[in-house]
């Protein structure tokens, strides 16, 4: 199991870095919808869609939202950048949010048990998640940041797989 993550990181890792050296903003952030467009087929499953036309449309709505938020990031002026500042600081408050979900977890768990407050708080995720790639595809320096964003994620999600293999109630 840990050769087979460790091969997909590597793929992955190669693929992404390819994408962001190589690749305009334009076709990087079209792949990025194509992966938020899987996130989303997921997220719709983990919120308690069923059947494939629920799951889809949850998908549809998350990319119409990126595709438009990035049509509007490339066509607009540079001061409307400034403007993504509330959009950004609405994001930092839903991590804050989901921070003080997960330290509260699971004594307060009936927040996550409805499938409506699941599927929103996961749209809005992706939604800023997205937002948040195409932004730094576009400014300068961007990619750099882009790269170094992923780079702590995966620092993080890699150092979670260590510790709760090593400390895990489940090994």
């Amino acid at each position: 199991m840990l050769r087979l993550r460790i091969a997909t990181g590597v793929a992955a890792a190669a693929g992404f870095l390819g994408a962001v050296a190589l690749l305009p903003a334009r076709h990087l952030s079209l792949i990025s919808t194509v992966v938020l467009c899987f996130a989303a087929w997921e997220m719709a499953a983990l919120s308690g869609a069923r059947g494939r036309l629920a799951r889809f449309a949850y998908a549809a709505s998350v990319a119409l939202l990126a595709v438009a938020m990035w049509l509007w990031l490339l066509n607009s002026p540079e001061p409307v950048h400034a403007s993504l500042f509330i959009w950004f600081g609405a994001a930092a408050l839903l991590w804050l949010l989901l921070l003080g979900l997960v330290l509260r977890y699971p004594r307060d768990a009936r927040h996550l048990q409805n499938p409506l407050q699941r599927a929103v708080l996961g749209f809005a995720v992706l939604a800023f998640a997205g937002t948040g790639f195409s932004y730094l595809s576009v400014v300068p320096l961007g990619k750099f940041w882009l790269v170094y964003v992923v780079a702590v994620v995966v620092v993080a999600d890699v150092g979670a797989y260590f510790v709760g293999k090593a400390f895990g109630k489940h090994k």
